[in-house]
């Protein structure tokens, strides 16, 4: 379990996080992992798109994941995945508008092609329920992907995920689009990685007024340093061109995030790790409403046993 807070250079915001986990290995081809992220997020600002500057956007979420893997022979593999995120917005209003839980269950099998080369097939469902007017909001998604996991050297890894995404609407037009997850990762030292990647999914709207989700494509770059035995350097870089999707009557709108972020860890022992951060957003949106610049400097501490 952890606990952490930060702060803002603006205002003294305190968020905490709880988390929690347990992971078993029945045998060496069977495990199970579950965890479970509580945060209370202290954010009176936080300038959420489309929404109003002064709006208390504090909230509470939680995130529970559960994963059971096994084989049924040497080369085969099935793992089984279910996943649950659920958002309450301190604002009434607000929380009216976008409260909701989003409810993610899979099955995927892999097959060992070679030892270096794996390959997998997955089938996802994913439920996005609001808690108020849901039967205008909710949505319900069918996933086939298919890919691989590649360990193309001894430090660098390649993982692979395409498919389609079915999702259907209540009350709003459904679609078919793609769905795409790629990563690169190299492992040049102990505790130090560079991973970059793309993804293209669908996700949901601050703006449910306006817009059903957002058709995403994100390009991100991860760096993590480890200077030494103490200090942790990090950084990331985001880049997402999107599409708002339009409800009925509603154009689709384009718009563009980019994300940075920078951290310095300091971790006396193996329980306390103290963390320095800073973070920048930019949106480029057509929706006039939604375009900002936000950068946020904060200082955490976690604890962990």
């Amino acid at each position: 379990m952890s606990t952490k807070s930060r702060q803002s250079h603006s205002k003294n915001l305190d968020s905490h996080d709880l988390n929690a986990r347990l992971a078993h290995a029945f045998s060496p081809d069977t495990t199970v992992d579950l965890s479970d992220d509580y945060s209370i997020v202290r954010n009176p600002q936080s300038l959420l798109s489309g929404v109003t500057i002064n709006t208390d956007q504090s909230y509470k979420s939680n995130e529970f994941n559960g994963r059971f893997t096994t084989s049924f022979a040497p080369q085969t593999g099935m793992t089984v995945k279910f996943r649950s995120m659920n958002y309450s917005y301190d604002n009434a209003t607000l929380g009216a508008s976008i409260d909701r839980t989003e409810n993610l269950y899979g099955l995927a099998g892999n097959y060992d092609l070679v030892p270096e080369l794996k390959l997998s097939a997955e089938y996802r469902h994913e439920d996005v329920l609001y808690r108020v007017s849901g039967d205008d909001k909710d949505k319900h998604s069918d996933f086939l992907l298919g890919g691989f996991d590649y360990a193309v050297a001894k430090k660098i890894t390649a993982t692979v995920r395409v498919g389609a995404e079915w999702r259907q609407r209540d009350d709003q037009d459904n679609t078919t689009a793609p769905y795409a997850e790629m990563s690169l990762k190299y492992d040049y030292n102990e505790g130090s990685f560079i991973s970059a990647g793309y993804v293209h999914t669908l996700e949901e709207t601050s703006n449910v007024v306006l817009y059903t989700d957002t058709k995403v494509n994100r390009f991100f770059v991860n760096v993590q340093h480890a200077l030494s035995a103490l200090f942790v350097a990090s950084g990331s870089i985001d880049y997402e061109p999107s599409q708002l999707q339009g409800v009925i009557g509603s154009p689709d709108r384009n718009e563009t995030t980019t994300r940075l972020g920078l951290a310095l860890s300091y971790i006396p022992t193996k329980n306390w790790t103290v963390t320095a951060h800073f973070d920048y957003d930019h949106v480029d949106s057509d929706d006039p409403s939604r375009g900002q610049n936000r950068d946020r400097v904060g200082l955490g501490a976690s604890y962990a046993f």
